[in-house]
């Protein structure tokens, strides 16, 4: 937040010095929600946050978003002002996550609905995952399996590479941004991922699995827009 203003709402002031010399201010910005910091270094407005590719909910990157925007502008930073938003993190955080059991339906539910899309599936394990071929040099992952609960899109020739959004492909800047505005993560291995881990099951089951092909369809169809489809 700008000098000398007050930190409303927010945790107790911290001050560090590194061997530099150099003074840094900061606090915990709303408590514990958002695991967010803002403060000074030698005068200059500065924030931390969470990794990108941390399991958060909608809100959580939303907040973050707000927060970083708000330190680049210099903008004075308050509680008051994100209130719903801290709101819905803490109903989402008191929300009950999905059961393996639950997880599991999910992913025989998102098969099935998967069926009746035009994106041909390509390779499988069943009760483990399916992958589906965008047609555009990305393929699409549904996985429930021991390591794996997700939703997620990365290049069809993928060979592991540690950083996916380093290698040689046309517009994967764009690419990231079309992810992040859908809420799809991005890690070392997924262009863009929605972890079955960060969903509440707030009716039943097959409403959430209706939404998220709803959203996944309006995605792919974002993403076509940047690389389309060559059949």
């Amino acid at each position: 937040w700008p000098k000398g203003s007050k930190s409303r709402g927010f945790s107790t002031i911290k001050a560090h010095c590194d061997a530099t010399g150099r003074r840094l201010e900061y606090s915990q910005t709303f408590a514990s929600l958002g695991n967010i910091f803002t403060g000074h270094l030698e005068g200059i407005p500065c924030c931390g946050i969470p990794h990108p590719s941390a399991r958060l909910f909608r809100e959580e990157r939303e907040l973050m978003r707000k927060v970083v925007t708000q330190t680049y502008r210099c903008e004075n930073i308050t509680a008051d002002a994100c209130q719903d938003l801290l709101h819905s993190i803490r109903q989402r955080r008191n929300a009950k996550g999905l059961s393996k059991e639950e997880m599991a339906t999910l992913f025989e539910l998102l098969i099935a609905r998967m069926q009746s899309l035009p994106y041909p599936a390509y390779e499988s394990c069943e009760k483990k995952y399916s992958r589906y071929d965008l047609c555009n040099g990305l393929q699409l992952t549904i996985a429930n399996n021991s390591t794996t609960h997700c939703i997620a899109i990365r290049p069809k020739n993928y060979k592991g590479e540690k950083d996916i959004d380093q290698i040689s492909m046309p517009h994967v800047r764009e690419l990231l941004t079309c992810f992040d505005k859908a809420n799809y993560a991005n890690t070392p291995v997924w262009l863009g991922v929605k972890d079955f881990n960060t969903l509440t099951l707030e009716n039943d089951i097959e409403d959430l699995a209706k939404d998220l092909v709803n959203e996944m369809k309006k995605l792919i169809s974002e993403i076509y827009t940047i690389l389309p489809p060559s059949r």
